[in-house]
Formats: C-alpha cells, sequence, structure tokens
C-alpha cells in the first residue's frame, strides 16, 4: 500500500464508525471499536495498543482523530455531563476527501467495521473499558501460550479493574465467549 494512503486509512474508518454508528461516539468508544477491530476482526490498522487507565490505548488513535477532525471529515464536541464531561464524535460537514482516500480500504474490512458496530456499539464506556481490558487479558495469555479458565480471566481483569463487580465482569466475558472474541480463555 502506498504509503501516503495508510493513515487516511485508519482516517476512513474512524470516519466509518462515527458515520454508520447508530449513537455518537466518544473517545472511549472510539479507541475500543478501533481496539476490536484490529485485535479480535484482524483489520490491519497498524495501532499498538497497551494497557492505561481505561483499558487498551494507543495515543496514535487521538492524533488520528484530530487528523480527520481537521479535514473535515469527523467533528467533534464536549459534551458536559452530571459528573463530567465527554466527547460526541460525528460525521463531518467535508468527508468526501478522506472518504475517497480510503474507501477501498472500508470497502474491503465493511463486514468487519459493521459486526464491530453491531456486537459491541450499543455499550457504554464503562462497558467497552471492561470488555477490552478482558480481551487485551485473554490475548496476553495467548501470546505467553498460556490458556486460562473463565474464572482466572475474571480475576486477572478485576485485579486490573477492581471498580467493576464479578457478577458484572462475569456477565460480560459470557457475552465475549458468545461472540467468539477470547481466543485463551477457555469456556466451562
Amino acid at each position: 500500500m502506498p504509503a501516503d494512503l495508510y493513515p487516511f486509512h485508519r482516517y476512513a474508518v474512524i470516519l466509518a464508525l462515527a458515520q454508520e454508528s447508530s449513537k455518537p461516539l466518544g473517545r472511549t468508544a472510539l479507541m475500543k471499536l478501533l481496539y476490536f477491530l484490529q485485535q479480535i476482526k484482524g483489520v490491519p490498522l497498524g495501532y499498538d495498543f497497551s494497557l492505561y487507565s481505561y483499558g487498551p490505548f494507543d495515543s496514535n488513535v487521538l492524533g488520528d482523530l484530530g487528523m480527520t477532525e481537521q479535514l473535515g471529515a469527523v467533528e467533534e464536541q464536549t459534551v458536559i455531563f452530571p459528573g463530567g464531561y465527554g466527547y460526541e464524535i460525528r460525521r463531518g460537514k467535508a468527508p468526501a476527501y478522506v472518504r475517497e482516500k480510503g474507501w477501498r480500504f472500508v470497502e474491503e474490512h465493511s463486514t468487519a467495521i459493521k459486526s464491530v458496530l453491531g456486537e459491541y456499539g450499543h455499550y457504554g464506556g464503562g462497558q467497552l473499558e471492561l470488555l477490552s481490558t478482558m480481551v487485551f487479558v485473554d490475548q496476553e495469555a495467548g501470546k505467553q501460550g498460556r490458556q486460562l479458565s473463565v474464572e482466572h480471566l475474571i480475576r486477572q481483569t478485576l485485579t486490573i479493574k477492581p471498580k467493576f463487580t464479578e457478577p458484572h465482569a462475569r456477565k460480560l466475558a459470557a457475552e465475549l465467549i458468545g461472540k467468539d472474541a477470547l481466543r485463551a480463555t477457555q469456556s466451562d
């Protein structure tokens, strides 16, 4: 792929997620949906996610979001909530340039994009944080050649994310297993 088109692939995926999502995306949701696209669906986005405060994170996603916004393909607004603030990312007023440069890549991966939005797009930021952390724990175990039981996955995830409850983690782990999103975790 030509080097000058590579970032446009990522910009176009950001646009596609913002455009096709049934609700406005926040930064956390965007980060996690891109993580799922790359790590679960195998879309070659080239991000290098590591574990951070809100789960898997790569600062390049925020850079790509900023560039996609500068190009007019998406718009980001700050939203005030009772407990703080967040962001809403929507399709911008001038998406044609980004769409044109990255449409083939998005078209090639449209099934994965639609699948990720359908499977994970309805979750809130907190749930996406927990789900993506579980996937991260599972994949790290897989890289080390280890198999995890569901119990071990939940225990390890809650060690990293103690603000979540065990029943909530168990429910989301079952959903990930049902979506065949975990590779190293063996269902009970």
